[in-house]
């Protein structure tokens, strides 16, 4: 498996784009911002939902 490190604009664009078209993607985490819940180097999965659907304590990506 081969490490690939995107800046920030580029992942998200990218990520964006990949939700748009239903795919959910698989990643880990670098950076320590979501500490307590999420840590550095966690593997996690975004994946697209509808407003509806999310209940409380859902981690959701928003722009």
């Amino acid at each position: 498996m081969t490490n690939i490190t995107f800046n920030n604009q580029s992942f998200f664009e990218g990520l964006e784009d990949l939700i748009a078209q239903g795919k959910s993607v698989q990643f880990r985490l670098k950076g320590r911002r979501m500490q307590p819940f999420i840590l550095d180097g966690c593997k996690i999965t975004v994946a697209p939902i509808k407003f509806q659907d999310a209940t409380m304590g859902d981690v959701v990506l928003a722009r």
